[in-house]
């Protein structure tokens, strides 16, 4: 008889499912089905007794879903309550240095705040230079072509 859970995580669903599947893939488990785009995950454990017998063989079936605040996990393993428990102790292992390399990985390219701004003002000042027109006598900006009072051109 199976044993079911569903745990909540506050980590991707991406990172949490390829942790898991390595362990178990190292812990000497056949992988019968795994599906990356649907992210489930079909495992067993054959012991010796078990491939004769039918006894010892544990299985897990995991679904790994990504939610808004991270990922919910569906687990249903068969090999007893105690192994129900290591399997839900392993996900939580996992989603702890998932949290923490985010968190490191944050840390590292958020931008550094300094405690104090420096605040520069630049003034410019234009100084304009004019001179008498030639023809009415009054004094124009030495930058126009033509006396704005009596239109003879001054260049």
């Amino acid at each position: 008889m199976a044993s079911k859970t569903t745990l909540y995580f506050s980590v991707p669903a991406e990172p949490l499912f390829d942790r898991f599947l390595e362990h178990y893939r190292g812990k000497g488990f056949h992988i019968e089905e795994a599906d990356r785009v649907d992210m489930t995950i079909n495992l067993a454990n054959d012991s010796a007794m078990g491939f004769l017998f039918g006894l010892g063989k544990k299985r897990i079936f995991a679904d790994f879903d990504p939610t808004d605040e991270g990922s919910r996990v569906t687990l249903s393993v068969k090999g007893g309550e105690a192994f129900l428990a290591e399997v839900s102790q392993l996900l939580e292992i996992e989603a702890q240095a998932i949290s923490k390399q985010i968190a490191r990985q944050t840390a590292q390219y958020s931008p550094r705040v300094t405690p104090q701004m420096i605040i520069m003002k630049e003034t410019v000042h234009k100084e304009t230079v004019k001179i008498p027109c030639s023809y009415c006598g009054e004094l124009v900006e030495n930058t126009v072509a033509k006396c704005p009072y009596c239109g003879a051109g001054l260049r």
